[in-house]
């Protein structure tokens, strides 16, 4: 594996620097606005990492929502306080044309769930 590697097919994770590596930036630089991309799989480390340093994590609301809208009608779990939250990313629909794709008894419950009509889904 190579840093010059055109994908990321080969590629693995690899330790980080911890809370040696956020210190040595407070230190240098004081107090930056850190967001984490923590959607994929975390560690309880990073978990007590992210907590230590306060460095909110992130959640997708076209997750959340998934494709089970019709039979669950429990809205999405809490965020924690801070949390940076995006109706989606770069790898998905975006969020106009992920609800036009939704089948309607699935809009119609996400409707309900965001007391919104179809105008206020598409906006002006």
């Amino acid at each position: 594996m190579s840093a010059q590697a055109k994908t990321a097919l080969n590629g693995k994770y690899l330790p980080g620097g911890g809370a040696a590596f956020f210190n040595a930036i407070r230190k240098a630089l004081g107090p930056l606005p850190f967001i984490a991309d923590d959607l994929g799989a975390t560690s309880p480390e990073v978990v007590v990492l992210l907590d230590q340093f306060q460095i909110p994590g992130t959640r997708v609301l076209q997750f959340e929502f998934g494709s089970e809208l019709q039979t669950n009608s429990d809205p999405p779990t809490p965020h924690p306080l801070k949390t940076v939250v995006y109706t989606g990313t770069h790898d998905n629909n975006t969020t106009a044309g992920w609800y036009k794709k939704l089948p309607g008894p699935q809009r119609e419950v996400l409707r309900k769930r965001l007391g919104a009509n179809d105008a206020e889904m598409f906006g002006p």
